[in-house]
């Protein structure tokens, strides 16, 4: 299956999608510290699988904490990749309470309050 990164194809066998199905979260975590130029590093977060779910999307969906620290800790723009929605219109706040993940569901929320202006 094809995907998509900052508008180019690529494919699904790539390192980075092995490791983000794959739930590997120290590779995905090694592979984001190597992507220097902040731009590239937000483009690989946000690419999409055939669904329109990115990486945040699938940790969320698998429940794994590990995962989703290490993508939200990788973001230049963590707020860009919670809010991304998906082929169905949900973002990852939203799949985490549909899933009733109630710890990634504050992790996320945590990543979020400023833009809802509860940041004191």
């Amino acid at each position: 299956m094809k995907r998509t990164i900052g508008g180019k194809l690529t494919y699904e066998n790539s390192l980075w999608w092995h490791a983000i199905i794959h739930m590997q979260s120290e590779v995905v975590k090694i592979l984001l510290a190597s992507v220097y130029e902040p731009t590239q590093r937000q483009a690989l977060l946000q690419t999409t699988d055939g669904n329109g779910k990115a990486a945040l999307h699938i940790a969320v969906n698998k429940n794994n904490i590990e995962m989703v620290r290490n993508l939200l800790q990788g973001a230049v723009d963590a707020q860009a990749i919670i809010f991304q929605e998906d082929n169905l219109g949900m973002n990852a706040f939203m799949l985490a309470a549909k899933k009733d993940h109630t710890t990634l569901a504050l992790i996320i929320f945590d990543k979020t309050r400023d833009k809802y202006g509860l940041l004191k």
